[in-house]
């Protein structure tokens, strides 16, 4: 079975409630690119890549496209049956773009499922649970807007809540956390997440002021770069520390754990993809 189409299709999914505010961007919607594998077999597999605007993560949507664009002529023909194999030939023909890869990869996945008519989970060694929790991210707003659409979604079933904070006066965003535990208490568990949108400063204020609370900090806080970041020291009394060769992480939060998680539950699929493009 080998690699005989690929598509390209992009679609502007809209942000439910929208729009979605974060320290340093704000989205109506978010630009996806969905790729469509068929083999010579008739078999289809699909992939996505969605980065959340181009300041985010350091990848974009139009590079997606475009790095996807770059590989798709020397994908077609190859096996479909040996996915590390085609992983590694990717790399080959394109130097790093692996959120472009990924999705291709993710199609590769997906037809492999259909093949052997297993799940991917069982394909990648089986899963450990059939349930996964989810956390609503809020956005930037007001204490009153955001404690008040905190206290909604805890009540809808939500047992975690990311508070975006940053961008603004670091008070708004000292309000805003107490105003939020205020409301949901020990119902569901507080994170708040910054996207490098506060100076060190800022990030240290915001978590003295608020050390008495049990909330997490899960990613990067302060737009300080890697390589002038010292070595791990704890601040007495403060809810986060200065970890090796990152900026302000959580205690028990694994800085790779980070990287792989990323805001979920605002996006709605429910439209029709409008534009296609096909090698």
């Amino acid at each position: 079975m080998r690699i005989s189409e690929l598509h390209i299709y992009q679609k502007d999914l809209p942000v439910i409630g929208g729009p979605y505010t974060m320290s340093r961007s704000t989205l109506h919607s978010v630009d996806t690119s969905i790729i469509k594998l068929v083999s010579d077999t008739g078999q289809v597999g699909w992939g996505e890549v969605a980065p959340i605007g181009p300041v985010y993560q350091p990848q974009h949507a139009l590079g997606a496209r475009a790095a996807i664009s770059e590989l798709a002529p020397n994908i077609i023909g190859q096996s479909a049956l040996t996915p590390l194999l085609l992983r590694r030939h990717m790399d080959g023909l394109l130097n790093g773009h692996n959120y472009a890869k990924a999705a291709i990869d993710i199609a590769l996945m997906d037809m492999l499922g259909k093949h052997y008519g297993i799940r991917v989970c069982e394909l990648l060694g089986g899963a450990e649970t059939e349930r996964l929790p989810g956390y609503y991210a809020t956005g930037i707003g007001s204490p009153d807007d955001i404690s008040r659409l905190a206290d909604e979604k805890v009540s809808e079933g939500y047992r975690r809540i990311q508070i975006k904070a940053g961008g603004r006066d670091v008070e708004i965003d000292i309000a805003v956390v107490k105003k939020v535990w205020e409301k949901i208490g020990g119902r569901a568990q507080v994170i708040v997440d910054t996207n490098r949108g506060m100076t060190a400063s800022q990030a240290m204020r915001l978590s003295l002021a608020c050390r008495i609370l049990p909330a997490r900090w899960p990613r990067c806080a302060t737009s300080v770069p890697r390589d002038r970041c010292r070595t791990p020291s704890r601040i007495p009394g403060a809810a986060i520390s200065w970890p090796r060769r990152c900026c302000i992480w959580a205690p028990r939060w694994s800085p790779a754990c980070s990287k792989r998680c990323g805001p979920q539950a605002v996006i709605s699929r429910k439209t029709t993809i409008p534009r296609t493009a096909s090698i």
